[in-house]
């Protein structure tokens, strides 16, 4: 549809088939990255991630596939092994894909949490098997700067930058009004995230 109207559009994701179409989104891939690549900084080998809830994961949803993708990626090129777990809000599968990552680890474990809704029950199943954040593990969410500093750890988090995406969707949007082509638009951006450091994650190696 969005291909259809004859005013200006631009879409904050990305569709699988975005040709002719004006989007911008966070980058999920970089975002993957840039959390195993922080771990591994921290000299974890095995890095879990509790992810979605199945019915996004199911739907095979972009970003999604966006962040495991690269997850992969990084886990590859540092050496280091990546387990895909089952999250959401259920907390006996939590609880199941903690224990599941613990068996599998065999130093100090560590989780990444991309979905908000999964970290508050990440954060009980850890504590109840004697697991406390930024000391015998470590853990990365996606949350607020708020949010992230009112938990009882101040939680380290991979920040998505949602202002700075919609920042510049309006500017995209301004400057496809202002100009004077009334021609096809078409175009990507991502919007590059960043690792916010709090209490939650190990600190690297010296040497890293």
């Amino acid at each position: 549809m969005a291909r259809t109207l004859n005013v200006p559009v631009v879409l904050i994701g990305i569709p699988r088939d975005h040709a002719g179409l004006v989007c911008i989104d966070a980058d999920f891939d970089l975002a993957g990255e840039l959390c195993v690549n922080e771990l591994a900084d921290a000299g974890h080998s095995v890095i879990s991630v509790i992810g979605w809830q199945p019915g996004v994961v199911d739907r095979h949803v972009n970003y999604v596939e966006r962040f495991f993708r690269g997850t992969d990626r990084a886990a590859k090129e540092r050496g280091v092994r990546v387990l895909h777990l089952p999250g959401g809000t259920n907390r006996e599968v939590i609880a199941n894909s903690v224990d599941k990552a613990l068996a599998r680890t065999p130093d100090v474990p560590a989780f990444i949490a991309p979905d908000g809704g999964t970290q508050e029950i990440l954060r009980q199943a850890l504590s109840a098997r004697g697991l406390t954040p930024g000391k015998n593990v470590s853990v990365i969410g996606n949350s607020s700067a708020a949010l992230a500093e009112l938990q009882p750890v101040p939680l380290t988090t991979i920040d998505l930058r949602p202002a700075e995406v919609s920042r510049r969707a309006v500017k995209i949007i301004c400057e496809l009004l202002a100009s004077d082509s009334t021609g096809p638009h078409e175009s990507l951006e991502l919007v590059p995230p960043a690792i916010r450091h709090r209490a939650s994650t190990l600190r690297p190696r010296s040497g890293t």
